[in-house]
């Protein structure tokens, strides 16, 4: 650090001469390059002007691609909230379905006693109207019967004054 902000001794003077005898200020003269030097510094300018093309365009499809990843992970994100929304509504469904289920399961199960007590109905009614065939049977007879009491009653009258017509009669004779 003690060196720092001093120059070499050699540089300072200015009348110091180098070993090749020119002074600092002359710059040392080179002869010009070799015709294959020079193509091929051309060769290396243009493969870096291509590379920085490439470059360019590289950068510029690089931008182009996290934009599209961004827009994709936007997409992404709003597929995954439509998704889980689709999952709840689905859960849901199957949750009214499960419920309707057991719901008509237990009216099935109810249906199938209505069902034994209808069919002990049935063959209650079929008693029923078995009975109620031998009644209106019965009631034919009654009928004819009652007719014939009818016919038979409105003979009474006549008989009674014949059984009176007999006894006085008897009376008479005796």
């Amino acid at each position: 650090m003690s060196g720092r902000d001093r120059y070499h001794r050699e540089v300072q003077d200015p009348s110091y001469h180098d070993r090749r005898r020119f002074t600092p200020e002359r710059p040392f003269l080179r002869a010009p390059p070799p015709p294959s030097l020079l193509e091929d510094l051309q060769i290396q300018e243009a493969e870096i002007r291509r590379l920085l093309s490439d470059n360019h365009r590289l950068a510029d499809d690089r931008v182009l691609l996290e934009r599209e990843l961004g827009a994709a992970k936007e997409e992404l994100h709003r597929l995954n909230l439509m998704v889980s929304d689709l999952r709840a509504e689905q859960d849901l469904q199957a949750r009214e379905f499960s419920e309707k289920r057991h719901k008509l399961e237990g009216d099935i199960r109810a249906m199938e006693s209505y069902k034994k007590e209808a069919s002990q109905l049935r063959g209650e009614a079929q008693k029923l109207s078995e009975i109620k065939r031998e009644l209106s049977g019965d009631v034919q007879i009654l009928r004819k019967d009652l007719v014939k009491l009818q016919s038979d009653n409105k003979q009474i009258p006549r008989l009674r004054a014949e059984v009176e017509d007999l006894q006085k009669e008897l009376m008479h004779a005796r």
